[in-house]
């Protein structure tokens, strides 16, 4: 995902009911040092889970990208978004 968005995407998802590993947990000690990358393991889930989960996790990323670069460029994120940036 966009540099300094995988936590947020992860908030997100976990939001909207979807369970992933931590951002970054590939990484050693889950330090992600770009904020960029996330694992998407499913255990057991039926087609349509993982259909439902793809979409979720693609709004996510759509949600969090949208959010960083309108904070980048200095412009509000719009009310009514998940919690801000960290």
């Amino acid at each position: 995902v966009l540099d300094g968005c995988a936590r947020r995407v992860i908030e997100l998802g976990k939001a909207a009911g979807i369970v992933v590993v931590p951002a970054g947990s590939t990484f050693p000690n889950g330090n992600d040092l770009n904020d960029r990358n996330i694992r998407i393991a499913p255990s057991f889930p039926t087609v349509s889970e993982v259909s439902q989960a793809a979409t979720g996790m693609a709004l996510s990323v759509l949600v969090a990208a949208t959010e960083k670069i309108l904070q980048q460029r200095g412009e509000p994120v719009p009310v009514g978004t998940a919690p801000q940036l960290r």
